[in-house]
């Protein structure tokens, strides 16, 4: 998987975003090399959620014993398990819309495409030359 030459060391660049310290939290779902770099990304105590592998590179192999050095967690994520608890989808749908709500979540718009060119948006996408959400209209 090639990174934008902008953010060859993506480390950085999540650390640089956050004044200067390591994360908290990271919700990772690209693999490879993006799982790599976040995970050094971390501030003790720091967890990366692992929920995908879009580029389809797997990520290096986790030495636990490496995980000690910041007290790090790596847990994996897989959406139909949090089906199977009752009531956390409806508390985290609940979570959501009050954040939606008071302002204090916001979508960043990233481009209205007509069904005719679903297919440009879905290269734009791929191609990483989009930011936000993208959406595709039926009526145009």
């Amino acid at each position: 998987m090639a990174l934008d030459p902008a953010i060859e060391d993506l480390t950085a660049a999540i650390k640089e975003a956050n004044g200067g310290r390591g994360v908290d939290v990271v919700l990772e779902m690209t693999g490879g090399r993006v799982t790599d770099q976040s995970l050094r990304a971390l501030a003790p105590l720091g967890r990366l959620a692992f929920f995908g592998m879009a580029s389809r590179d797997q990520p290096s192999p986790i030495e636990l014993p490496n995980l000690l050095a910041h007290s790090s967690a790596v847990a994996g994520f897989w959406l139909p398990h949090a089906f199977t608890k009752p009531g956390l989808m409806e508390r985290a749908w609940q979570e959501l819309i009050a954040k939606v709500v008071d302002g204090s979540l916001r979508v960043i718009p990233g481009g209205d495409y007509p069904l005719s060119e679903a297919r440009r948006g879905h290269e734009e996408l791929r191609a990483r030359r989009t930011i936000g959400k993208l959406t595709i209209d039926p009526s145009r």
